[in-house]
């Protein structure tokens, strides 16, 4: 068999996304949806549940019944709404908002800032807290789906 030169086997052709079946899959880690991220709909979920429960109160309607009504509708509604989110993509959207770019190399994006009702100044002292002295020193400024405010200062 001297003087054969062997056979190279063919490279494997890349999948649709671009990765050849010796690279393993990165898999984002999913975040759960709740009520507690969403500071206002928690907000009127307890006005209401506190709503059902006082009228049941005042209006002499003393039963057990009443209770678990009132309160096994929002369990229902809860419980249902955050397993929509996560077993259906096209609703995320409505509970769960995209990453917000608030600044980009230094510069306001003021329209993004109008949308969510705050202020340049709200987002100077948020940078302030953060040990960014200026928002000239802030390459990306986005507002988390969680409401708080990630910095990536500029590289110098």
């Amino acid at each position: 068999m001297k003087g054969k030169v062997p056979l190279e086997r063919p490279q494997a052709r890349p999948d649709r996304n671009g990765r050849t079946p010796k690279q393993p899959k990165i898999r984002r880690p999913r975040r759960r949806w709740s009520w507690k991220r969403r500071i206002g709909l928690g907000l009127i979920l307890l006005i209401v549940l506190g709503d059902l429960i006082q009228q049941g109160v005042t209006q002499s309607d003393y039963s057990f019944t009443g209770l678990v009504l009132a309160g096994g509708t929002f369990t229902l509604l809860t419980v249902g709404v955050s397993y929509l989110v996560f077993r259906f993509r096209r609703v995320r959207p409505l509970f769960e908002p995209e990453p917000l770019i608030l600044v980009e190399d230094g510069k306001v994006i003021e329209p993004n800032l109008r949308r969510e009702r705050l202020t340049t100044a709200e987002l100077a002292a948020e940078a302030r807290l953060q040990q960014i002295p200026s928002l000239a020193d802030v390459r990306w400024a986005v507002l988390e789906t969680s409401g708080k405010i990630s910095f990536i200062p500029r590289q110098l």
